[in-house]
C-alpha cells in the first residue's frame, strides 16, 4: 500500500461520522468501540478474538490466574 493510504481511508471514515454518515462494518465492534470512546473504555473478551497463537496464550493465562487464585 502506499504510505497515505491508511492515512486516506481514517480521513474517510472520519467525515463520513461527522457528517452523520454510516459507521464502516468492516472493523470489530470492540475495535470500532475503541475509535470512537477512546481505548479506555474497551473491554475485549477472548471470545471475541479470532483462533490464533496469541488467543490459546491468553487463555493458558486466563487459566493459571484462576488456579493460582485458588491454591
Amino acid at each position: 500500500m502506499e504510505a497515505d493510504d491508511y492515512f486516506v481511508a481514517g480521513v474517510l471514515m472520519a467525515m463520513s461520522l461527522v457528517h452523520g454518515g454510516a459507521a464502516p462494518r468492516f472493523l470489530a465492534q470492540e475495535l470500532f468501540t475503541a475509535l470512537v470512546s477512546g481505548p479506555d473504555h474497551v473491554t475485549v473478551s477472548l471470545l471475541s478474538l479470532p483462533e490464533s497463537s496469541m488467543k490459546k496464550d491468553l487463555q493458558a493465562v486466563r487459566i493459571f490466574a484462576f488456579c493460582s487464585h485458588y491454591r
